[in-house]
């Protein structure tokens, strides 16, 4: 009868560590998937915000550019069209082609404008840099639209 008495010894401590075991590691497997989760949901927070201070930028840095040369062309040597460029292929690189689309149509816009010479006072002249502004003002509503459009998909 002893071998029994083992047996059954064994059979019920088996049992509880192997009982014990299943559910510590189904409570591990659960715990590390919520941890990967939130991992996950921080990283996709931060690409969020990284983005949007770009965004921001970008048109703060657009309307600075616009209003830096409305009597003068510019030398695309100063700090703020350098962080222009910067912030152009920022966004560009890490966004939907819908968004790439209006950044693009928005630098364009800018660098059209802050390029041409505005000295001359011609009525002509000055239809032309009233139309290339309105194009910046409709650019820019692009660019807004897209940029909170893709903001919300996050």
């Amino acid at each position: 009868m002893d071998w029994i008495n083992v047996a059954s010894d064994a059979v019920k401590i088996g049992l509880g560590a192997l009982i014990s075991g299943v559910t510590s590691y189904c409570i591990l497997k659960k715990t590390h998937a919520n941890e990967i989760e939130k991992l996950k949901l921080e990283d996709l927070k931060k690409s969020t915000e990284f983005k949007a201070q770009n965004i921001i930028r970008f048109a703060s840095v657009a309307h600075t550019l616009t209003y830096q040369h409305i009597e003068k062309k510019a030398t695309f040597d100063s700090p703020e069209y350098i962080e222009f460029l910067n912030l152009f292929h920022s966004i560009f690189l890490f966004s939907e082609i819908k968004l790439k689309v209006s950044t693009s149509s928005l630098f364009d816009a800018v660098n059209n404008y802050i390029s041409i010479g505005k000295e001359s006072l011609s009525e002509s002249r000055d239809d032309l840099i009233i139309k290339m502004r309105s194009d910046i003002n409709a650019a820019l509503g692009s660019f807004h639209k897209q940029a909170a459009l893709e903001l919300n998909k996050t």
